[in-house]
């Protein structure tokens, strides 16, 4: 089975994401639940990538200008 990784971007400044106190105090609890809505389901590592592309559209960083959400499929590596 193929699992896929979500990869998030934000642009939208010259510092980085979150640089003031007010939008971190604001997006946090977002990000909470919404990654914790996953965890809850047992799908924090999962091989749908139709669901993974419906959870990408969700996400909290795309209020921002400039942000994204990028899905790859990772690649395992033998260990022997």
């Amino acid at each position: 089975m193929t699992a896929y990784l979500l990869l998030f971007r934000n642009a939208s400044s010259d510092y980085g994401y979150l640089t003031a106190s007010q939008d971190i105090s604001e997006v946090m609890p977002k990000w909470q639940s919404w990654i914790g809505n996953f965890a809850l389901q047992g799908k924090l590592v999962h091989d749908n990538l139709e669901e993974g592309q419906e959870w990408s559209k969700t996400c909290p960083i795309l209020k921002y200008p400039n942000s994204s959400v990028e899905i790859r499929p990772l690649i395992p590596f033998s260990t022997n």
